[in-house]
């Protein structure tokens, strides 16, 4: 067996024993503080920043540590006013020994001005070396407040609950915890801190700059102490279509790519 491959096993069954999620969707979202990233992706990474007035169809594939067998497939339909917004999503992870596919259903409300709460109900199949299958159900939560015209502040819970019911094997879930915070340096120019804890996991800190043109070229700088991973995201707006790319590097496992692409179907 090769090298690579052997690392790649190794590491999916480290992942299914320890259940991780979280691979965040869209250039800003992978490059930067996924809690904050791009509203297009918000379905996927963060309900409660549904709410922007538009109506979005969003799609995002990564490839994690160029390994070609391993991916990451996002897509969403979201849609909301200034008070209230809904969104629809699937999601695609692993490869042929690991795999885990999602279909989520979330929604956000904006009860009172600057603040946003979303949840985000889901069903997922993981599907593990085609001998064994755990459906299983889960709900995130997710609030988002602007604390002050320069200051705003989110807050994740991911996997709240189990329901046994839906979870054959009672398979444990990696509950995890995300706090951000972002401060507008400027119009242009907001600076990023995330904090992201896990069951399974150590603390995780990421910090990033992202920096914003005429709103049709937006660039996100950052870096994270897991992994010592370092990123670019960059994101190419013409009319109503959204173009992303984006990188990380692992100092260890080397680099991982995202394509992205939305378009604003009514705004």
């Amino acid at each position: 067996m090769k090298f690579k491959s052997f690392y790649l096993t190794m590491g999916l069954l480290w992942a299914f024993v320890n259940h991780i999620h979280g691979q965040p969707y869209g250039y800003s979202a992978f490059s930067s503080c996924k809690s904050q990233g791009s509203a297009n992706f918000a379905a996927l990474n963060n309900p409660s920043e549904l709410i922007n007035n538009k109506t979005l169809l969003s799609y995002s594939i990564s490839n994690p540590y160029g390994l070609k067998d391993l991916y990451a497939a996002g897509f969403s339909l979201q849609t909301s006013n200034s008070n209230i917004g809904t969104g629809i999503s699937w999601q695609n992870e692993g490869n042929q020994v690991y795999q885990i596919n999602r279909i989520g259903l979330c929604t956000a409300i904006n009860p009172i001005k600057d603040l946003s709460f979303g949840i985000n109900g889901y069903f997922e199949r993981i599907n593990f070396f085609k001998y064994n299958k755990i459906n299983q159900s889960n709900i995130d939560l997710s609030l988002s407040v602007k604390a002050h015209a320069k200051i705003k502040t989110c807050f994740i819970v991911k996997s709240t609950i189990n329901y046994a019911a839906f979870n054959d094997n009672k398979h444990e879930q990696n509950q995890a915890v995300i706090w951000s915070l972002g401060y507008n340096i400027e119009k242009r120019i907001k600076l990023l801190f995330e904090f992201e804890k896990t069951r399974f996991q150590p603390l995780q800190l990421k910090t990033a700059i992202a920096m914003q043109r005429d709103s049709l070229i937006n660039v996100n700088i950052c870096a994270a102490n897991g992994g010592k991973q370092l990123g670019l995201g960059i994101g190419l707006k013409k009319r109503k279509t959204e173009i992303g790319f984006a990188f990380t590097m692992h100092i260890l496992l080397g680099f991982s790519t995202c394509l992205s692409l939305a378009y604003e179907i009514k705004s």
